[in-house]
């Protein structure tokens, strides 16, 4: 990327924050944790904090380099370039099932008879366009979809108000701490840890010095935002028919009915939920793509942007073959197969980096 693609912490802020709320807005998250699944979220993002700090420290050291450049500094070059590939899977992995995720709730929400293959191409497609205009027009749009974003979600609370039972939300920790602590342990890895990937990126954002508070504020602000949102859905739906619904954000927008006029908004707020996905999976693809290029010699990394969307949108139709397995994968095996990507190896990378003494390039 040239200087034009360059972001501020603003950008990088808003970026972060639509990456995490992506598909977090409309999933059931922490439902382990029943009525306690907000405390949850709180948990899991405060936790995730210290993931934030091993690549943002990292970032610090490695000002002007990716994960990937400084996998070969720290490790060598073949071990460094097989780390680098691997993340460089991880990305393109997120992102099929960010669009898996996208296309059932597309399926489901709007277009019940439209080929899930359509939906996902389509969005697919979007990505890509958006990917390969650049970092700084992505970032700039992100800072208006976030914006929407946050009043569309404060608009629609409003309007259920009326449906809000606080009762639903208690009583706190019934089944003592450890269904929330198990919660947390997945939240941790969906969608806190997943922000690794911005490891990527971070060699664009100026100043560097304004990385680490800016990444820490903005995760804190989404667990906040994501645990506000799922405490409504309980109180709206009760935590039985919360943690149960495929997509209850959805259900709960469906109970909005002023006067018998403002109704059936639906569609307009689900507009606003893929405006979120559309920045998950732009990041996911902006990532592999930047990443690769520079795995490849510090090639132009548009041209890759189609082969590895397509890619990215077979891998998300065909690694799947349900939604049920979809969501198998992602609430038991996700976790633990993300533990090296977010936790182990940034921590190795870091210790190297102390220890060795190595320098910032």
């Amino acid at each position: 990327m040239n200087d034009r693609q360059q972001i501020d912490t603003a950008g990088l802020a808003a970026l972060l924050f639509g990456f995490l709320v992506g598909s977090s807005l409309v999933l059931p998250m922490g439902i382990q944790a029943k009525q306690d699944s907000w405390l949850a979220l709180l948990l899991g993002g405060g936790a995730s904090l210290a993931v934030v700090w091993l690549y943002t420290a990292l970032a610090r050291l490695f000002p002007e380099q990716s994960l990937v450049a400084y996998s070969r500094i720290l490790l060598g070059e073949w071990l460094g370039r097989l780390v680098g590939l691997l993340y460089l899977w991880y990305g393109l992995h997120l992102g099929a099932l960010v669009l898996r995720n996208f296309g059932e709730f597309l399926t489901t929400s709007l277009l019940p008879s439209t080929p899930i293959s359509v939906c996902i191409v389509t969005l697919m497609l979007l990505c890509a366009y958006g990917v390969r205009m650049g970092l700084e027009p992505l970032a700039r749009a992100s800072q208006v979809m976030v914006m929407l974003l946050v009043v569309q979600v404060a608009f629609s609370t409003i309007l259920v108000a009326k449906d809000v039972h606080l009762e639903n939300l208690r009583p706190m920790l019934e089944q003592g701490p450890v269904p929330v602590l198990q919660a947390a342990f997945g939240l941790l890895s969906f969608p806190f840890g997943e922000t690794v990937l911005f490891a990527l990126l971070l060699p664009w954002v100026r100043p560097v010095g304004g990385v680490k508070r800016t990444v820490m504020l903005t995760v804190g602000a989404a667990a906040i935002f994501l645990a506000a949102v799922h405490a409504r859905n309980v109180a709206v739906l009760n935590a039985h028919l919360a943690g149960t619904s495929r997509f209850p954000s959805l259900v709960v927008v469906q109970f909005i009915d002023v006067a018998d006029f403002l109704n059936r908004l639906d569609a307009l707020i689900v507009g606003n939920w893929i405006v979120a996905g559309f920045m998950k999976v732009s990041i996911c693809l902006l990532g592999t793509a930047t990443g690769l290029a520079e795995w490849l010699g510090g090639l132009d990394y548009r041209p890759l942007v189609l082969p590895l969307g397509a890619i990215m949108a077979a891998l998300s139709i065909l690694v799947y073959d349900n939604a049920s397995a979809m969501s198998a994968f992602a609430a038991v095996i996700w976790p633990v197969y993300s533990v090296p990507f977010q936790i182990l190896m940034p921590l190795l990378l870091l210790g190297l980096a102390k220890v060795c003494g190595k320098p910032a390039k």
